[in-house]
């Protein structure tokens, strides 16, 4: 996938060791479930939170130049996730923009490759089952 940002084009590509060691997936599959029960709001603050984390692990394969970190120890990657907060203001200045289309083209990058898709898939039905045990217990 690719993407501009200020005139500067990147490709977004999930590499397996960036994404597997950030834990991402597990992350995006608790976003998914979160989406689907809460209130709008709280899902956009889940996507808001997120974003830059899988902006940032995406750019690993062809951008760590400017966006890498040390994978192993996760040394300077809360410095990544900040640039990439920045890149995303500055992305959202222009009102043709959206969060959600942003978010969901990158989601479907991560989605689209088969070894991603199967992990991802196993990490939703069980971020599932717990929200669901963690509903049956409140009620």
């Amino acid at each position: 996938m690719k993407i501009t940002f200020e005139d500067k084009e990147y490709t977004i590509k999930f590499g397996y060791k960036a994404t597997v060691k950030s834990g991402i997936i597990k992350k995006l599959a608790k976003a998914e479930s979160d989406k689907e029960n809460e209130d709008g709001f709280e899902s956009i603050e889940g996507i808001l939170l997120i974003l830059p984390e899988l902006l940032v692990i995406g750019l690993q394969v062809h951008h760590s130049d400017e966006f890498g970190y040390d994978i192993d120890t996760n040394e300077g990657y809360q410095e990544k996730v900040d640039k990439a907060y920045d890149l995303l203001d500055k992305w959202f200045e222009n009102k043709e923009h959206s969060l959600i289309d942003i978010f969901n083209d990158i989601e479907n990058e991560l989605l689209n490759d088969s070894f991603l898709s199967s992990l991802f898939q196993s990490a939703k039905a069980e971020e599932q089952k717990k929200t669901k045990k963690t509903t049956t217990k409140k009620n």
